[in-house]
């Protein structure tokens, strides 16, 4: 009787078994980190919001404003106010119409150039990504950006030791007490969690892929699973996130 062991063929199936069960292990376990970094941070925000200025009442109600913009996968932008994004009406016109001045001219020239000083991006995958939104080719632009914030969520989890894998930044300190200073506060709490909400979305569980979303998912595009198209406008949003992210993470 031939050994088992013997079987070229049945040797390699095992090692392949092992690896691709090694590598979904992996994979399921990036997700956690991602889901983790993400729940800290939504908690750390509420916590140093517990004692300010800002009521409850209005909390909740901002809370469901950044939850409600981002179901319809809008980010809110710092050349506005909590009053403009409540009665924003949210129709896909109304959308491309508000991104489409981001996404040329001086106020794309000022998003690029901000992202460029950030000591927290790989300047590699961002001056790629550029070159991609240019040349129209928004799918690679967006999963580059989409690594770029990958990235950031692995750099503030936890490593095997339980310690903050976190980055500094003098640049990104000094950015956020800029905006907290000329904008009001429920203004920053709205752009916080609201980027939050935004980043659940689009990196949210694929469930077995069954049933792909109307916006971004992180998991679907990068498995390859994706039959959105994507459209510059969602890299808009995306530059916007990444932005956001200096601060945030």
């Amino acid at each position: 009787m031939t050994n088992q062991n013997d079987n070229p063929s049945l040797i390699n199936r095992d090692v392949l078994a092992e690896v691709l069960s090694n590598f979904i292990d992996a994979l399921k376990k990036a997700e956690d980190d991602f889901s983790t970094s993400l729940f800290n941070t939504f908690n750390n925000l509420v916590e140093i919001y517990k004692d300010s200025q800002i009521s409850q009442e209005e909390k909740e109600r901002i809370l469901d404003l950044s939850r409600k913009l981002a179901d319809e996968q809008m980010i809110a932008t710092l050349d506005e106010d909590v009053a403009f994004f409540e009665n924003f009406k949210c129709t896909s016109k109304n959308i491309k119409t508000f991104y489409n001045r981001y996404s040329k001219g001086e106020e794309f020239s000022y998003l690029i150039s901000e992202l460029k000083e950030s000591e927290k991006i790989d300047k590699r995958y961002l001056l790629e990504a550029i070159k991609n939104y240019k040349h129209k080719s928004y799918m690679s632009c967006a999963m580059l950006l989409l690594s770029i914030i990958d990235a950031r969520f692995l750099l503030t989890s936890e490593d095997e030791n339980g310690l903050k894998r976190k980055l500094t930044s003098t640049l990104a300190l000094e950015k956020l007490e800029e905006i907290k200073e000329e904008k009001t506060l429920d203004f920053v709490f709205l752009i916080e969690t609201n980027t939050l909400f935004i980043l659940c979305n689009m990196f949210k569980h694929a469930h077995n892929f069954k049933k792909e979303p109307d916006y971004i998912n992180r998991n679907f595009l990068f498995h390859g699973l994706s039959k959105r198209r994507i459209d510059k406008y969602d890299c808009i949003k995306l530059f916007i996130i990444c932005s956001y992210v200096n601060y945030l993470f």
